[in-house]
């Protein structure tokens, strides 16, 4: 498994990067700090199955980046990671493409478990909604 995980952010991507790797046995992780290394890193893998992507780039805002990220990579599956999860944001972002939405306050286990869905095909959304 390939999964990449984007954040400006250099220790969330290192804990996200941890996160994801620790949920998936053998599952090799690659990263980037903005949407334009996103975009690059992703056209080197030989196949992308997860990514973890962060809204709020240097280079991309909101629902600009997740759609510049479906529109080049479709068939990925995409869970927002984010620190905002109002209900309106969680909502757009799954209407616009993403297969998962992770709030960054979640515990370990609980990312474990949404990664875990969203990688075996089903949406993940907080359970309030």
């Amino acid at each position: 498994m390939h999964i990449l995980v984007v954040d400006d952010v250099a220790v969330v991507r290192e804990l996200m990067s941890m996160v994801a790797g620790s949920a998936f046995d053998g599952a090799t992780v690659h990263t980037a700090e903005n949407l334009a290394g996103a975009l690059a890193m992703a056209h080197t893998m030989p196949s992308l199955d997860l990514v973890l992507l962060d809204l709020g780039l240097p280079d991309s805002d909101g629902l600009e980046t997740l759609r510049a990220f479906r529109g080049a990579f479709p068939r990925a599956k995409v869970v927002v990671v984010s620190s905002n999860d109002d209900d309106a944001i969680v909502e757009n972002a799954l209407g616009a493409g993403a297969q998962g939405f992770m709030s960054k306050s979640l515990k370990t286990p609980a990312m474990f478990a949404a990664l875990r869905t969203v990688a075996g095909g089903a949406v993940y959304k907080p359970l309030r909604l």
